[in-house]
């Protein structure tokens, strides 16, 4: 039985129907404003990114020529994009217009124009379109449309006395920043083997037990990718003791004794309900088999010395807990024992829960030692890579960001890095704002702050800044990535824009070109409980919205209910393989429904609507995250039901 998503409950917003994109995005790319926009998946960000820049480019009609509103040199405006493929392509897309411009009709170019102002241009802005390619031509080093690494890059190659850097610094690559890392590993080891008995050899000890090669490469990279915060935390404190004290304290073990002193509190007769639980051991042996199995384990362990007991206790809680998570099991003896023994649910019940926090100490005492010991030998390699780096005089892609960060935060070089920067930017677009982390806002704060205040709040240019981005969308914690900055540096630019006397907008763009109905119903109807989303829209007040441009065609959402596995036994190690074992696994059961659904479309004729006719087998596409087995099973029941199968093909979904 499938359950299929309401869509119905979009006639709520019908007020939303006059909701009109052109509109919308006019209002997002106009000049004379500083915007910021909340973007909905597929609402044409790009396009407002490159309508924007056009009209910051073009004078506004009817406007005299010293007014504030006139065109901005096309070297003044800086586009920060998340990629290099978006910086090209947004590139292309105004180089484009632009030579389109340059040779087009005059009735053409006017309408052209007319479309994208939503005025109608006069004889200046319709020459100063025409001139623009030239213009942008010739620029050096082309617009500045890059991502903040490359733009942080310009900036400290233009600095690099400010910055404390040398002035022929190089840019790594990820190759070579993963050899350095590779590099720096192995002079850490060499380390430890001079220095067996350092803490550093102790934690590195602790964690390759814990780790496999390729496990701990990967922990040592995103150490790497986090160095600047492993520094500053270690830095705080003078010996590695105090590191480790501070680190119980926050996890709230700090009184507690090691994992060997917890355990062997907890085997301690006088610590626990002994006599009581004893009573229980004859009448549950008497009763099922769980209650049977759950008796054997409490009578081995209480017979047991406490110095033999620490050994099984593990074994002892499993009658207590559950083997897969270690919560407590919902039912610790059967009707019939507690029938006979009414206090038995109690006594179970009190032991189960002590067994389970005993057990969440050793595991706080055990997550404060790994972390103690990643920090101190992440610290190192880190030291180590710096290093590394520092000898060969080149950056990584996290460098750029410190410096450029530090730069614009020292008292002392700021006010003139500034001063030269404010004569060269008077715009400022930032594209994908969701995943843009605190150090890389802290830079865009600091070049757009000088917009707003004092001198630079200047009469003569309308300078503004202009941010869309959507935390629905964010990339949560890539590159440090903080959805909820996104908020806070919008109701930060809105005060200092506000306060200078400036126009501040913010747009909120609904209206997807991208999807139908059905699927943007879906989402909503998913994410309209508040709890659903907890992590993904904490932000936003208002309930989660998308309107479809592509109102009219069709389309259908189903849920499926899980399709769980068999209940068998797990195989024994060594078990010798005589018996045959049946491979009607979830995966296999779904990969049979899905084949049988499609099966019956084309075996009943059902139809295509958007081409009215029946649905043929080239008509449907299964898309898998990832290879795994399902996809196999999938393409095996498909080939049962004689269902024409073109082939399997991995492609990148950008």
């Amino acid at each position: 039985m499938t359950s299929t998503l309401p869509t119905q409950h979009l006639s709520s917003h019908e007020s939303l129907e006059n909701h009109d994109p052109n509109k919308r995005q006019s209002l997002a790319s106009n000049p004379e404003t500083s915007a910021w926009v909340s973007a909905s998946a597929g609402t044409g960000k790009t396009k407002i990114l490159t309508d924007r820049v056009l009209r910051l480019m073009l004078p506004i009609p009817g406007k005299p020529e010293d007014n504030i509103s006139q065109e901005t040199s096309p070297d003044k405006i800086l586009c920060l994009t998340y990629t290099k493929t978006a910086a090209s392509e947004m590139a292309d897309r105004i180089s484009k217009r632009l030579s389109e411009w340059a040779v087009m009709q005059d009735a053409d170019l006017t309408e052209n124009l007319k479309d994208l102002t939503h005025a109608t241009p006069d004889e200046r802005m319709i020459k100063a379109a025409r001139s623009l390619f030239a213009r942008v031509v010739d620029i050096p080093g082309g617009m500045k449309i890059m991502t903040i690494h490359s733009f942080c890059q310009s900036i400290l190659k233009r600095f690099p006395l400010e910055a404390g850097l040398p002035a022929h610094f190089e840019v790594l690559d990820d190759r070579t920043t993963s050899e350095y890392l590779a590099l720096a590993q192995r002079r850490v080891i060499a380390k430890i083997k001079a220095e067996p008995e350092s803490t550093l050899a102790e934690a590195f000890e602790t964690l390759s037990t814990e780790v496999n090669a390729d496990q701990f490469s990967d922990l040592m990279r995103d150490i790497s990718s986090n160095r600047q915060a492993v520094k500053a935390i270690t830095e705080k404190f003078k010996t590695p003791q105090d590191l480790k004290i501070h680190i119980l304290n926050t996890l709230g073990c700090g009184d507690t004794p090691s994992e060997e002193e917890v355990i062997k509190h907890a085997c301690q007769d006088e610590n626990f309900n002994i006599s009581g639980l004893k009573s229980l051991i004859e009448p549950m042996l008497a009763s099922g088999k769980n209650d049977q199995k759950a008796a054997a384990l409490m009578a081995a362990f209480f017979e047991s010395p406490p110095e033999k007991r620490v050994y099984m206790l593990r074994d002892y809680a499993l009658a207590y807990l559950k083997k897969s998570d270690g919560d407590i099991r919902a039912k610790l003896c059967t009707k019939r024992v507690a029938e006979r023994f009414p206090d038995a649910p109690d006594i179970l019940q009190a032991e189960a829960e002590r067994l389970y926090d005993t057990f969440e100490k050793v595991k706080t005492i055990r997550l404060a030692k790994f972390t103690f010991d990643i920090l101190i030998l992440g610290r190192a390699i880190v030291d180590a890579y710096e290093a590394i780096k520092s000898s060969h005089i080149q950056l990584d892609y996290d460098d750029l960001i410190y410096y450029t960060s530090r730069l614009l935060s020292d008292s002392n070089q700021a006010g003139w890095v500034l001063y030269k920067m404010d004569r060269g930017i008077d715009h400022i677009l930032v594209d994908e704002a969701q995943d843009t982390s605190p150090s890389q806002w802290k830079i865009i704060r600091a070049i757009a702050e000088d917009f707003f205040s004092g001198s630079s709040a200047r009469d003569d240019i309308g300078r503004t800044i202009f941010v869309v981005g959507d935390e629905k969308q964010s990339i949560f914690s890539f590159q440090g990535a903080d959805p909820r900055g996104f908020k806070t540096m919008r109701d930060h630019f809105k005060m200092k824009i506000e306060q200078a006397q400036h126009r501040f907008t913010p747009v909120n763009l609904l209206m997807s070109f991208r999807s139908t109905p059905a699927v943007l119903g879906g989402v909503d109807h998913i994410f309209s409980a508040a709890h659903v989303r907890t992590g993904v829209q904490d932000s936003l007040e208002e309930a989660m919205l998308h309107l479809p441009f592509r109102k009219h065609d069709g389309g259908l959402v189903e849920v499926w209910p899980l399709i769980p596995a068999d209940a068998r036994d797990d195989i024994q190690p060594w078990t010798p393989p005589v018996k045959a074992v049946s491979s009607d696994t979830a995966d296999v059961r779904l990969a049979f429904k899905i084949a049988d659904e499609i099966a019956g479309w084309l075996n009943s004729g059902e139809k295509l609507i958007s081409k009215d006719r029946p649905i043929r087998p080239g008509d449907i596409m299964i898309l898998f995250r990832r290879r795994s087995k399902l996809l196999d099973h999938i393409v095996r029941a498909l080939k049962y039901y004689n269902v024409p199968i073109s082939g399997v093909d991995r492609m990148v979904l950008t």
